[in-house]
């Protein structure tokens, strides 16, 4: 990192009697075969924490909304022949604001406790959900109070926005004790690695915790980094970084710095992590190997850019293979007069059958 200045601390590569050792290398264990981290645990159980105070809120709020303008009466409005009651349409409001929010990513455990983006993705789900619900209403000739939605909507999102307020504060707090924190490895030059590690570790609240560091240039040996005082074990070089990441179970690693290679490293490291479901975080200057996929995270005036890694899991992995089926079978169904054609032609001007099959290797056949 050119650009970074020292950050005034002394190198000191200390070797004690029992220096930590490098990663066993030959020990690969698949991402989907360890066992869940602390990170993991945490993260989930914080989601859970968020999805049951979201849905407080908007259940309270439609309540509200509800009692404020139609009091305890249990009115309808007509949608063609079908009369529907305001309590039916609460519910289903409730659940399609939870999705919304969701879909939105609102509890992202990479947004949630700092900066805007959690609150900008609250206030996006929402007002998406209520222009959906406005077209669906034009569409479908449901006239529904403005007054229920002028009182749900915002005072949901000011609801919403408080709650995330609070938790945020509370989860604060518990970084500030060690706790609800993401195990990063720093690579890079001895200089850069301890700037940023200086930095992290400036301010706990920045929900990192550095367990290892790898050190380029030759200066990977086993051994540890001083940086404010504290010993921060060497696991690593350069070649050995992603071995390091599993033995250490760390949730991210963190390029400080310029790399030999340049983008292309930065790439292929990419590549292996991703194997392992662990973010890649870059540093100011390096943004350009990552192209748009870029999700900014300052951390005590230090920017750190998440790389978005492609994880097909979950709803993504259904829809993507959705997408995929629906497109590909499209696809055949238009193309099938030109291949039935084309099989008529090949039986005609040659012997045999019109189609092959055969084994072929994958890739990972071939490497193993």
């Amino acid at each position: 990192m050119t650009d970074l200045k020292d950050a005034g601390v002394r190198l000191d590569l200390n070797f004690p009697a029992a220096p930590i050792a490098f990663p066993n290398f030959r020990s690969f264990v698949p991402a989907s075969q360890r066992v869940a981290s602390d990170s993991l645990r945490w993260t989930n159980r914080y989601r859970r924490i968020l999805l049951a105070f979201d849905a407080a809120v908007v259940v309270s709020v439609m309540t509200l909304a509800h009692i404020v303008r139609f009091g305890l009466t249990q009115p309808s409005v007509n949608a063609g022949p079908i009369a529907l009651p305001y309590t039916l349409i609460s519910a289903a409001i409730v659940v399609f604001w939870l999705a919304a929010l969701a879909g939105y990513g609102s509890r992202d455990a990479r947004i949630v406790g700092h900066g805007v983006d959690e609150y900008k993705r609250v206030v996006g789900a929402t007002v998406t959900l209520l222009g959906c619900l406005a077209m669906a209403c034009l569409v479908f000739g449901i006239d529904i109070s403005r007054g229920f939605f002028a009182l749900a909507f915002p005072t949901g999102v000011f609801g919403l926005i408080f709650s995330r307020w609070m938790l945020r504060r509370w989860l604060t707090a518990q970084r500030n004790k060690g706790r609800y924190l993401f195990k990063v490895v720093v690579l890079g030059k001895a200089k850069d690695v301890k700037y940023v590690a200086n930095q992290i570790q400036r301010k706990s609240g920045s929900g990192y915790r550095v367990v290892g560091v790898a050190l380029t240039s030759g200066q990977g040996k086993p051994g540890y980094l001083a940086v404010n005082g504290q010993l921060i074990p060497v696991v690593a070089n350069r070649d050995t970084v992603v071995s390091a990441v599993r033995q250490t179970r760390a949730d991210a690693v963190i390029v400080a710095g310029s790399m030999k290679g340049g983008a292309s490293y930065v790439q292929e490291l990419g590549w292996e992590l991703e194997e392992s479901a662990t973010q890649l975080i870059l540093t100011t200057g390096l943004t350009n190997v990552a192209g748009p996929r870029i999700h900014s995270r300052p951390v005590e005036g230090l920017p750190l850019m998440h790389v978005e890694l492609p994880q097909y899991t979950g709803a993504r992995h259904v829809l993507k293979r959705t997408l995929d089926i629906a497109v590909s079978g499209l696809a055949l169904l238009t193309l099938l007069p030109v291949l039935v054609l084309l099989g008529m032609l090949i039986r005609r001007i040659a012997p045999g059958r019109s189609f092959s099959a055969r084994n072929v290797l994958g890739a990972a056949a071939k490497n193993s």
